[in-house]
């Protein structure tokens, strides 16, 4: 995801307003693994580590909407 430093700075979680960051290709690959039974891949996502959550970019859009995002600590 090429999004410039001064935007990812105003991006915030929309639960916790919490900073996002961009989630690593580790971590985008364990959601994919941990949430098979979706058809979401998860090639990008923006990270919130205090609300361990994470939200899915499609098409280079992040999808900041609750219904859309993961928990962390959600079963596989």
């Amino acid at each position: 995801m090429n999004l410039p430093e001064s935007v990812l700075a105003l991006l915030i979680c929309p639960e916790t307003r919490f900073p996002l960051r961009i989630g690593t290709f580790e971590e985008c690959q364990s959601l994919q693994r941990r949430h098979a039974e979706s058809s979401d891949v998860w090639d990008e996502a923006l990270v919130c580590d205090e609300g361990g959550r994470a939200y899915p970019v499609r098409d280079g859009f992040p999808i900041l909407l609750r219904e859309a995002s993961v928990s962390f600590d959600s079963p596989p």
